[in-house]
């Protein structure tokens, strides 16, 4: 065998270390493995955290990644307790490559490992790692009928508003419509409704020197949209050129 080739191995124990680096003392998952036309043990070693009394790994850890393609499954829960994941390893069979390590014993270090007959799945690349959800998509929710009601109220007390200041000033002042300026505005381009054309020249000059008043008094029982939907009625009557 050369090194850089492939081996077949299976995991026969997992247990948790430490190793010493630049930092100082750092935690690993330990996995070894054997390999019958292969002498040495075959060690594994992957990253983790220790926090109180678990030990953690990243979403998208190589450990995460391993045991994905190994299983079939992301229990993102378990990945704050992952020492209970790698209990679950001895038994399974995979593919690792490396080369020897000498030092006080001699071992064979595993660089690469992945499962003989790993797992695919939508969620994750053939490599394990996560694939990113679509980002989603915000509801924008349709007007309420009682936003709809406040609207058009305020609509009408404006536009009964402004009739009744057409009668006390000189000349026609465009009124404050919320809108509608169309229905007061004699100088639009638009007019909404069955009103498609512009009044005469004659009939505006006769509009400014003659000033109109309307009072819309409200009815018994009659409610607030009633009375609103009345002005607003009335007023285009009032209002045939």
């Amino acid at each position: 065998m050369q090194i850089g080739e492939w081996i077949t191995a299976e995991c026969i124990d997992t247990r948790i270390g430490l190793i010493n680096t630049k930092g100082g003392n750092k935690p690993v998952f330990i996995v070894e493995l054997v390999c019958d036309s292969f002498a040495m043990p075959i060690i594994k070693y992957f990253n983790c955290h220790h926090k109180g009394k678990n030990y953690t790994v990243q979403h998208d850890s190589d450990f995460a990644k391993t045991w994905r393609l190994t299983t079939g499954t992301n229990p993102k829960n378990q990945y704050s307790k992952a020492q209970q994941l790698l209990n679950q390893l001895p038994g399974h069979w995979f593919l690792v490559k490396g080369a020897p390590k000498t030092g006080k014993t001699t071992y064979f270090k595993a660089t690469e490992i992945k499962p003989i007959k790993p797992v695919h799945s939508e969620l994750w690349t053939p490599s394990g790692a996560l694939k990113k959800c679509p980002k989603k998509v915000t509801f924008q929710p349709p007007i309420s009928g009682n936003e709809l009601a406040t609207d058009w109220q305020k609509v009408g007390n404006n536009l009964a508003e402004s009739w009744q200041k057409v009668g006390n000033e000189e000349t026609l002042q465009p009124p404050k419509t919320l809108g509608l300026e169309p229905v007061l505005n004699p100088t639009s381009s638009i007019q909404p409704g069955k009103r498609n054309h512009l009044p005469t020249k004659p009939l505006l000059e006769a509009m400014l020197q003659e000033p109109r008043f309307y009072k819309y008094p409200r009815q018994e029982n009659e409610s607030d949209d009633d009375y609103h939907q009345r002005v607003i009625d009335q007023s285009w009557e009032k209002m045939d050129w």
